[in-house]
């Protein structure tokens, strides 16, 4: 890998080998992050971008060998379903097996509660439901294919 150069520094070259064994087992995740994340096929998750979903599947290893499901081809739908569920379950600060129509109700009520009557909210901050979740997941297995 080459990172051309600018007024002020170098080419750089980079090993992708080098890269991909200092990042361990996440290396095995990395196409379904994209994909989940928003890419060109993909939409992206509102106000999450790309570093922090990134941090959270290198400091969980058990949520990072869910992730290998979206490298199955034969993976099943009940597979690719749990598996995207927990990780956007995770990614807006829940643990792994909860659900996620429960966590957009509690942060719904969290949200409402310390706000002005008269303020906006954004509903678009909220955690996606269960319905939407999976479709996001069955996109970024798709793409990951």
């Amino acid at each position: 890998m080459m990172i051309p150069a600018n007024r002020a520094h170098p080419d750089k070259i980079f090993s992708s080998k080098r890269i991909q064994s200092q990042m361990g087992s996440i290396t095995g995740s990395l196409l379904y992050l994209h994909a989940i994340t928003g890419c060109d096929a993909t939409s992206a998750v509102y106000r999450k971008g790309k570093k922090g979903p990134f941090k959270k599947l290198q400091q969980d290893t058990l949520l990072c060998r869910k992730m290998q499901v979206f490298n199955d081809p034969q993976a099943s739908a009940d597979d690719i379903t749990a598996a995207g569920e927990a990780f956007l379950f995770v990614l807006y600060g829940g643990k792994p097996d909860g659900s996620l129509d429960k966590q957009r109700y509690s942060t719904y009520t969290r949200t409402i509660a310390k706000q002005p009557v008269h303020a906006q909210f954004d509903l678009a901050t909220l955690p996606p439901t269960s319905a939407a979740g999976r479709q996001h997941s069955y996109r970024a297995f798709h793409q990951v294919q």
